[in-house]
């Protein structure tokens, strides 16, 4: 019997995909659970349906992804920290520090998305890459400079 699951289930497939399962394992475990459906034509109709806003959702995403990414690909923030002797930072840089800064300049860009392997401890200009969505990534040149008291 073809069903088509309508969420994950171990050993049988992911949410989505048409299956071909016994009647019984249908009949007594995924129907009274709500884990699948029979594989009518409707069923199948509205599946390609779903999938297809899914996909132009997913489209809309990337879009606006590449639009910002163009905008922080242009963009220098610059940040202001507390300087010791010889021009050594007291402390340094952080992606939260980064991310503070970027949603001051109208970014609202979650700290997790800032690929930043190390503090900076350095002033100067890093360029400090931002991951947008999956494979879209923006380039953020980050300035630090001593902050004047």
């Amino acid at each position: 019997m073809k069903v088509v699951l309508l969420q994950d289930v171990p050993s049988q497939g992911k949410q989505g995909e048409v299956k071909n399962v016994s009647e019984g394992y249908a009949r007594n475990f995924l129907f009274p659970r709500q884990l699948a459906k029979p594989a009518t034509p409707e069923v199948l109709r509205e599946l390609a349906d779903q999938k297809a806003a899914q996909d132009r959702k997913e489209q809309h995403a990337i879009a606006e992804a590449r639009e910002m990414a163009k905008k922080l690909d242009e963009l220098t923030l610059d940040l202001h920290v507390k300087v010791g002797e010889g021009g050594r930072v007291f402390g340094a840089v952080t992606s939260k520090q980064i991310a503070d800064g970027l949603t001051a300049a109208g970014f609202a860009i979650d700290k997790k998305k800032i690929v930043l392997h190390d503090a900076i401890k350095t002033l100067g200009t890093t360029v400090v890459p931002v991951k947008l969505y999956h494979d879209v990534t923006a380039n953020v040149r980050v300035q630090v400079k001593e902050e004047r008291t």
